[in-house]
């Protein structure tokens, strides 16, 4: 079994509130959810209003399945996202299945 984590910080220099970045941020994470199957969450920045960091991950039986959807996640994030994406990194980790 192998889970593939993601983390990505994202810059929104046209938000001017806390309010703004939420709702943003809120949309983001239900789209990812939704179109991946995603557990996702904010995993820091959460009292900046112009940045986050979001963080997700997906469980994976194989690793060409695992890197096929850490690609497919990248190209969602660039092309979706209404901001500035200051990192994308994802890293792949193995755990024996029962």
């Amino acid at each position: 079994m192998l889970i593939l984590g993601i983390k990505t910080q994202i810059y929104y220099p046209h938000i001017h509130s806390l309010k703004e970045k939420r709702k943003e941020v809120r949309s983001l994470i239900a789209r990812l959810e939704k179109k991946f199957n995603l557990s996702v969450r904010e995993v820091a920045d959460q009292d900046q209003w112009q940045s986050f960091v979001l963080g997700a991950s997906f469980t994976a039986l194989r690793e060409s399945e695992a890197i096929e959807m850490q690609e497919k996640i990248e190209q969602f994030i660039f092309s979706e996202v209404n901001g500035e994406i200051l990192s994308f990194d994802w890293d792949l980790f193995s755990m024996e299945a029962y």
